[in-house]
C-alpha cells in the first residue's frame, strides 16, 4: 500500500470499516476502487441514524459514503457494500440510474470473486454479466420491489443523466427518499 493510500485509509475510513476496506483493496478491482476513492477524497462513515440497516448509499455530490451498521455483522456483506459504494464514487455521477447501479453491482461482484467470496446479491452469475441497461433495470426492480428509488415505480432513470440535468435528477431522487422516510 502506498503511503498516500495508507494515509487515506487511516484518515477517511472509520476503524470499524478499515479492515474490510483493506481486504477489498487486496484485489485488483478493489485497489482501483480504493485509489479512486482516495483521489476523490471520499469520506466513509457508518450510518448515524441507524435507518440504513443492511443497506448503504453514496451521496456523490459531497463524496460521502454511508454504510449501514448491520453490515458490520457479516464481513462478506460489508466488503460487498464497500465495493459497491466505491464503484459509485469511481463513476462520479451526482444522480443515480439503473445503468450506474448495474455497474456498481457487477463491480462489487468482481471484487467478491477476486476474494473467493460469494456475492450476496448474485451478480457474479455469468448470465448477469452482460445485461443491457433495460434488462439490468428490470432485474434490480425485481430484487428491490419496495425500494423508493428502484421499486415498482422507480425514481431513477434507466440511463445515466449527465451534466446539469443530473442536479434535477438528484433533487427528484432525494425527494423520493424523503417521502419514503
Amino acid at each position: 500500500m502506498t503511503m498516500t493510500l495508507q494515509k487515506y485509509v487511516d484518515q477517511r475510513i472509520p476503524s470499524q470499516l478499515r479492515e474490510a476496506f483493506v481486504e477489498m483493496m487486496g484485489t485488483p478491482t478493489g485497489r482501483r476502487l480504493a485509489e479512486s476513492s482516495a483521489r476523490r477524497r471520499a469520506r466513509y462513515i457508518l450510518d448515524p441514524t441507524g435507518k440504513l440497516g443492511w443497506g448503504s448509499m453514496t451521496v456523490n455530490l459531497v463524496r460521502l459514503v454511508l454504510i449501514g451498521r448491520e453490515t458490520l455483522q457479516h464481513r462478506p456483506t460489508l466488503i460487498n457494500s464497500l465495493a459497491h459504494e466505491a464503484s459509485h464514487i469511481e463513476q462520479k455521477y451526482i444522480s443515480d440510474s439503473f445503468e450506474q447501479e448495474y455497474t456498481a453491482f457487477v463491480t462489487a461482484a468482481q471484487v467478491m470473486t477476486e476474494l473467493g467470496l460469494p456475492d450476496s446479491f448474485g451478480w457474479d452469475a455469468p448470465e448477469l454479466q452482460s445485461l443491457s441497461p433495460e434488462q439490468a433495470a428490470q432485474k434490480i426492480m425485481e430484487m428491490f420491489p419496495d425500494h423508493p428509488l428502484y421499486g415498482i415505480s422507480p425514481a431513477i432513470p434507466v440511463y445515466q443523466v449527465r451534466g446539469p440535468r443530473g442536479l434535477i435528477e438528484l433533487a427528484k431522487q432525494a425527494w423520493a427518499l424523503l417521502k419514503a422516510a
